[in-house]
């Protein structure tokens, strides 16, 4: 009985959001954690390379978000 309630609680839109949005968090997260390793070796620290490698963080992390987020919602 408990499996077909959590069932029927992760089928909601609401809670389907809030967990994108979370997945969305930690991928972004992520990704900057990766940028911000590079800039620590001085690699891309010029202001352009900064710049490109802050919205090269927001589109990955987008793109992923994009792409789990089908997947959470059963579009594949």
């Amino acid at each position: 009985m408990e499996y077909v309630a959590t069932q029927q609680f992760n089928n909601l839109a609401l809670h389907q959001s809030i967990c994108l949005g979370l997945i969305w968090g930690y991928l972004h997260h992520f990704c900057a954690g990766i940028r911000y390793l590079f800039l620590d070796l001085e690699i891309g620290v010029d202001k352009a390379a900064a710049n490109r490698s802050a919205v090269s963080v927001m589109v990955i992390s987008l793109t992923l978000t994009a792409i789990l987020g089908l997947r959470l919602f059963g579009l594949f």
